[in-house]
């Protein structure tokens, strides 16, 4: 199976009916949001423990919805719909929660020096400081050395770094992409073997991001040159960007640029899984 022939057959699935490719993505988002309306207790200081329902419906919602995706869109290879009631069904329910918790902890593995980071980075921002160590003058001289003397470069090399720490957890979503449409297939192993492939594939699959990305980067420069200035001038505390018209143009770029494109990504990798298993069925 080459990457192209699964581009040409994603996108035909893609375009064949938007109307259900619309459906399809307005209910997987919809899913999601389901898990996440929780959170809108951190709102109210009072009732901020109640957030913590949104990994436990995330569990019970999103993790069964994916694996339910994979299946839809493996039938859509074989021609058949993208938007059936199959995307809500409770058909091994169990099984698929225990499926998307296995991969989640998989994940974990993957973004463990990230989070150890982060929490570290919370634990100087919130906790107590240590002299020396994490004290605020300390944490200015380490940006200051860092940029050569320059704080502003200083800043945006230690944001580099940061994110630099999170592209094991890019690898590992590429990495482990298709097995859930393994699973969707009847769960006979096409991947090993073919894992290189299934990587590229899906970081070819990014390339349906690079319009939201280059607006993204448009709109949010000046926003990101606050923040680091802000970062880099902290001794007067941080002060972040007002909302402007640029932030309300980078959310409508992702309604219009980002979310339509995830369908896409996601045939792709189904499209790519797909074509390793024909003919071993």
């Amino acid at each position: 199976m080459k990457i192209r022939e699964a581009w040409r057959q994603a996108w035909a699935i893609y375009r064949r009916s938007p109307s259900e490719t619309f459906r399809f993505l307005l209910l997987e988002l919809v899913l999601r949001l389901m898990a996440l309306t929780p959170l809108l207790f951190l709102t109210e200081p009072a009732l901020r423990w109640g957030a913590l329902l949104s990994p436990v419906l995330f569990v019970l919602i999103v993790l069964p919805a994916r694996a339910n995706a994979a299946e839809v869109m493996q039938a859509a290879c074989r021609g058949k719909r993208l938007f059936t009631i199959e995307l809500v069904s409770f058909k091994d329910y169990g099984a698929k929660i225990a499926q998307g918790l296995k991969m989640a902890a998989l994940l974990l593995l993957w973004s463990l020096a990230a989070i150890g980071v982060s929490l570290w980075l919370y634990r100087v921002y919130a906790g107590k400081t240590v002299v020396g160590q994490t004290d605020f003058f300390t944490l200015l001289m380490a940006m200051n050395n860092l940029g050569g003397g320059d704080m502003v470069r200083g800043v945006v090399y230690a944001l580099l770094m940061y994110l630099a720490l999170w592209l094991p957890l890019v690898f590992g979503l590429a990495f482990h992409s298709g097995r859930r449409h393994e699973k969707a297939l009847g769960g006979r192993r096409v991947v090993p073997g073919n894992r290189g492939g299934v990587v590229l594939c899906w970081l070819a699959g990014l390339a349906c991001c690079v319009p939201f990305a280059i607006a993204g980067a448009i709109l949010g420069a000046d926003t990101a040159r606050e923040v680091v200035h802000s970062l880099a001038n902290i001794a007067g505390g941080i002060h972040l960007p007002p909302v402007d018209t640029k932030l309300y143009l980078l959310l409508a770029s992702v309604v219009v640029l980002l979310l339509p494109a995830l369908p896409l990504r996601s045939l792709l990798t189904a499209c790519y899984v797909h074509g390793l298993w024909e003919g071993r069925e």
